[in-house]
């Protein structure tokens, strides 16, 4: 189930992504969660490839 506010999305009440307004930013977030839901990839591993990607951006 996914869930959303004005500044996160909470996937399966598990995995919480910030979201941004940057298109580059919202295509990055798009990616992990399909291959947290098609590869089963733990949360841990999501957030912190997640956080890896944000921070390239600046």
């Amino acid at each position: 189930m996914i869930h959303s506010s004005a500044d996160k999305l909470l996937l399966r009440d598990e995995l919480v992504i910030p979201l941004a307004l940057s298109e580059e930013t919202l295509e990055i977030a798009e990616r992990l969660i399909v291959h947290w839901l098609v590869e089963g990839r733990s949360k841990e591993e999501m957030e912190r490839v997640l956080e890896e990607e944000l921070a390239l951006l600046g």
